[in-house]
């Protein structure tokens, strides 16, 4: 973590991410939990990359797709794990202009097995991919005794069409972008024919939980993100960066943060519930923007949710909900508090268990809060309409908040909740 007496004064070290289309970074934020060094993202061209590469100042680069391949010829000399891989994700420049190419992911996904006991020994593995961070997973798999690892690409020997030929494997790993933010809701691959699954590894990290975890977790497979190979891959790198050693336990604290910090807060529950009241609480206590789906519908249609229902009907309004539930939820910190009927569809509950931390207001059918709520037209009503959706909140739910009177004692167990969750993903 930050330490200005260990670490000394860095300012004048400079550090940085280079790729192309950077927006699902958190290499900034990473890197400001290790060290008060300077580090910044490079959007860089793929035909400007060679001269960025020879002329920058920094002594260090991260190296993200596509680029890993190209940052790999570039150097003068190589690390073992990249000398395996044919990939560098990670350079550093010497005073004498030598570039030396490291292969980070290597180290961080045999970390990853390490940390989550997945033992490959025997096994028959799949890779989706065949680019630097697959070649990376295949070396790593090889070294530990897996049985037959197959890599995937869409036009080569082992391709999406045939994929059948591989429904026996017994671990499938996303090594491609697919699913990554802002490209969210969508799975590399449909899961259905694969029946002797024990685990599926998702490099993404952004979301948090991607569609194919998702896909995963609906089939009681051990599903597995990406964060803490980012977070491992990041610590290795500046370990080399810095010449300094970090004890392991930086890698779960920075993971931790992550997902305190960058997920999303979603609220769901009966309408009346107190969602609204929460969310705002909760988003001035921890400074983040807050989100009401309702409301920004509202704004987008220029009527009430009351006026939608009764002028256009329910079904337009489902529509309007789902397209602002799937813009606020791909993203990152917010505070989002969703109407009580946005649950009943499956897409939206996807999308909220994305990139969240989801969290069911439970409150009694008799303390709802009734006015001007649709479907709140009698506690008749709302108790049939609690029995449909109770056991989806529950089932979508990350944790359960019994509603207290006070607005401060909800939140403060919403806070607790966060900080004591066990993610084994």
């Amino acid at each position: 973590m930050k330490d200005g007496d260990s670490l000394g004064d860095l300012s004048d070290k400079k550090f940085g991410l280079v790729g192309h289309s950077l927006s699902y970074s958190y290499g900034l934020y990473i890197n400001s939990l290790i060290g008060n060094y300077e580090y910044k993202l490079y959007d860089i061209e793929p035909n400007n990359l060679q001269a960025f590469l020879k002329t920058t100042e920094h002594k260090a680069l991260s190296i993200a797709s596509p680029y890993k391949k190209i940052a790999y010829d570039l150097s003068t000399a190589v690390s073992g794990s990249a000398i395996k891989s044919h990939y560098v994700n990670f350079i550093t420049k010497d005073e004498d202009g030598t570039i030396k190419g490291y292969n980070t992911d290597y180290d961080a996904f045999k970390a990853l097995l390490k940390k989550h006991s997945v033992d490959v020994k025997g096994k028959k593995i799949l890779i989706l991919g065949t680019g630097g961070t697959a070649n990376a997973a295949r070396v790593a798999l090889n070294e530990d005794g897996a049985a037959k690892v197959v890599l995937v690409s869409r036009h080569g020997p082992n391709n999406y069409d045939n994929l059948s030929v591989h429904y026996d494997s017994d671990i499938v790993i996303n090594a491609t972008p697919v699913g990554m933010y802002p490209n969210n809701g969508i799975s590399p691959v449909d899961l259905e024919g694969f029946k002797t699954i024990t685990h599926v590894i998702d490099f993404v990290y952004n979301p948090i939980r991607t569609a194919f975890m998702q896909q995963a977790m609906e089939r009681n497979i051990r599903a597995i993100s990406g964060l803490y190979i980012l977070a491992a891959s990041s610590v290795y790198q500046a370990q080399i960066f810095l010449d300094e050693q970090f004890d392991s336990s930086l890698i779960d604290t920075i993971k931790k943060k992550l997902l305190v910090d960058k997920r999303n807060i979603t609220l769901i529950g009966m309408p009346g519930s107190g969602k609204s009241n929460i969310g705002r609480t909760l988003a001035q206590t921890l400074e983040r923007s807050y989100i009401d789906i309702d409301h920004e519908i509202e704004k987008a249609e220029m009527m009430s949710v009351s006026d939608i229902f009764s002028t256009r009907g329910e079904a337009y309004f489902r529509e309007a909900e789902r397209n602002v539930t799937l813009k606020f939820c791909k993203e990152s910190g917010y505070i989002i508090s969703t109407g009580g009927g946005a649950v009943l569809s499956k897409e939206n509950r996807n999308a909220i268990k994305e990139n969240s931390f989801v969290v069911y207001i439970e409150r009694n059918i008799s303390d709802l809060y009734t006015d001007g709520r649709p479907v709140s037209t009698s506690i008749e009503n709302l108790q049939r309409i609690s029995e449909i959706r109770t056991p989806i909140y529950e089932g979508l739910a990350d944790t359960i908040i019994r509603a207290h009177s006070s607005v401060d004692a909800n939140v403060s167990m919403v806070l607790e909740a966060l900080k004591n969750e066990n993610v084994n993903y």
